[in-house]
Order: C-alpha cells, then sequence, then structure tokens
C-alpha cells in the first residue's frame, strides 16, 4: 500500500519550484540578450555612413541645379511684366500729353548750338504720370545742370525703372567733356545763351530705362530731322504719322551698360548727351558690341518695346534689320511686318 509522506510531496514541490525558477532564470537571460542584441543594433545604426551622407548631398546637389534655373525663369518673367507694364504706362502718359496739346513733346527742347535748355520728353510728361509735384519743382526755363533744378533731376522715377538693369538707381554721370573744360563755342564766340556753368566733377541723376525712338541714322548727323518720332524741338502730331501708329515704335527700353540714361533730356558738357534721352534702330535690340544709342535689355532674347498706340512688344534680338527699322521710321511708308 502506497503510503502518504509530507517529506516526500515537500520534496517535489521544492524540485518543482526549482525547476521553474531556472526556466524563469533562462527566459530572463534570453531577454536581456534581446534587448542587449537590439540595442547594440540602434547604437551602431544611431548615424548616416559616409557614404550615405554623400548621396544625400549629390541628389540635394541634382535637385538644386534643376530648381534654381526654374525659379530665376520664374523671377525674370516677373520683371519682364513689370517692365512691359512700366513702359506701357509712360506711353499713355506720352498719348495724353498728345490728347492736351495736339502733339507729342519734343525729343529735347534746346538750341542748335548748345542743345539748352535740354529738357527731354520724358520730363513733359511727367504731370500724367501723377508727378505733378515734381514737374512744379522744376524751372524749365534754366538748363538742366542750373543748381535751382539739383534736387529734381537727382529724383528716381520708379515707372521710368526695368527692374531687370541691375545699375544703381541713383547715378553719377561722370561727365565727359568734350570741349576740354571750356564752354560751349557759342558762348565762347559771345552769342547770347543761358548761364553755362563748367562740368561738376560728379553730377547725381535718376537713373532712366526708357527711350524715345530718334529713328535709324546717327543722332549727331541731324539732331532736328530724325525720322522716329522724337528728335530736337520735334513736334510731331499723330496724323504725321503716315506708317500707322500700331506700327511705329514710340519709346524703346535701353539699359545703363554703355552709358547711363536718364529722364532729364540732354545736358551740355556730357558726352553722348543725345544719346541718354533717345535711341537709335540702327542695330538689332541687345546687339553684340553695341553702342550707347542702341536699344538693349537685360532681358533674355530681346527687349520691350511701346508702339505709337500704346500696345508694348518684346522685340527678339534676332528680328530682321530692315522690319526693325521700318518700325522705327514715322513715315517711310515701308510695308512693316509684324514680329
Amino acid at each position: 500500500m502506497y503510503s502518504f509522506s509530507y517529506d516526500h510531496c515537500a520534496e517535489s514541490l521544492f524540485k518543482h519550484d526549482k525547476g521553474d525558477l531556472r526556466s524563469a532564470e533562462v527566459r530572463d537571460q534570453k531577454t536581456r540578450a534581446r534587448r542587449n542584441s537590439r540595442s547594440h543594433f540602434f547604437t551602431v545604426r544611431s548615424a548616416f555612413t559616409l557614404i550615405e551622407l554623400l548621396v544625400v548631398i549629390a541628389i540635394i546637389g541634382i535637385l538644386m541645379s534643376l530648381l534654381l534655373p526654374a525659379v530665376q525663369a520664374v523671377r525674370e518673367a516677373a520683371r519682364r511684366t513689370h517692365c512691359k507694364n512700366n513702359i506701357r504706362q509712360v506711353a499713355i502718359a506720352a498719348h495724353m500729353f498728345h490728347d492736351s496739346n495736339e502733339r507729342l513733346p519734343a525729343g529735347w527742347i534746346g538750341d542748335s548750338v548748345d542743345n539748352l535748355p535740354g529738357w527731354g520728353w520724358a520730363s513733359k510728361v511727367l504731370p500724367f504720370m501723377e508727378e505733378n509735384n515734381l514737374y512744379d519743382t522744376i524751372d524749365f526755363k534754366l538748363a538742366i545742370d542750373d543748381p535751382s533744378n539739383t534736387s529734381a533731376v537727382a529724383t528716381l522715377i520708379s515707372t521710368f525703372k526695368c527692374p531687370s538693369d541691375p545699375a544703381p538707381e541713383i547715378v553719377d554721370l561722370v561727365p565727359t567733356v568734350g570741349n576740354g573744360g571750356l564752354p560751349p563755342p557759342s558762348i565762347l564766340a559771345g552769342a547770347p545763351a543761358l548761364a553755362w556753368s563748367a562740368p561738376p566733377s560728379t553730377y547725381l541723376v535718376g537713373r532712366a530705362n526708357y527711350s524715345g525712338m530718334f529713328g535709324t541714322f546717327e543722332i549727331e548727323d541731324d539732331p532736328d530731322h530724325g525720322d522716329g518720332v522724337f528728335f530736337r524741338n520735334s513736334k510731331v502730331r499723330f496724323a504725321d504719322i503716315l506708317d500707322g501708329l500700331s506700327h511705329t515704335f514710340l519709346i524703346g527700353e535701353r539699359t545703363s551698360d554703355y552709358g547711363a540714361m536718364t529722364w532729364l533730356g540732354t545736358i551740355g558738357w556730357l558726352d553722348e548727351s543725345m544719346a541718354r534721352v533717345v535711341g537709335l534702330a540702327d542695330h538689332a535690340p541687345n546687339a553684340t558690341g553695341g553702342h550707347i544709342d542702341d536699344f538693349r535689355s537685360h532681358h533674355p532674347s530681346g527687349a520691350n518695346f511701346a508702339a505709337a498706340d500704346g500696345s508694348v512688344h518684346l522685340i527678339n534680338e534676332a528680328i530682321d534689320l530692315e522690319i526693325y527699322k521700318a518700325w522705327a521710321t514715322r513715315w517711310g511708308r515701308e510695308v512693316a511686318d509684324d514680329f
């Protein structure tokens, strides 16, 4: 007969508990090992390797090289649109001057020797551009460089500025004197003329990027008879533009690359003074190796022009030169094709 023993039962329970303890210890060891393994793994992978870092940098560089031209193109498109709006506003102001005076303003006002007083077409349209206060400060009977006009001439008019031109807004004309620093010939000969002053060492003026169209031949050859719409003492009416308002350039875009342009007019002691206020169409826009009197811009492929009807066109630098010249004249009676 089997006899029950408390000692035997206790021993069995002790062995069972001891086995359980060993199993628990083994499980704990395995758990710690797994945790240590994970900890070791994550410790090793806590940073990029050099190769991974180089790959990321290369990808970022490729993306930047693809995106930057697109961003620059968008910005230039915005600047070009702003420029077109500005030149349109100037053309509208010229139209309003014509409505009030039954003619366009003179390219510049001056005598045949010294171009004095010299005030140009852009200064005359100021009242039609909401610049009445500035207009009222100018004494048009005196020369541009008369001390009484110093404040006015150094004024920047934002509508005359193309945002793509990186030149300073207020420019120093850095006068170049072609007469050895002497007064103009008429004054030396004793002829009556407005007060003349020797060129200063510096002369600050507000920059401009839009010039009137003189025509197709050199300004110095015959400044009083340009074949465009703006020349010395001109009084061109829309009725005189026989080629049609929509096929004749009124205003074109210029840069400061070959010399600063200005809205003021001509200044007697300044080199290429007449070319600072009117331009020529003897070379295509943005022509390589161009001259100060050429039309040009910092826009890719061409420059903005306003026709006499107020429309604005971006004229491609690859335009046929004969077509370009036809649009620059007011009564050549050419058959001017579209661009």
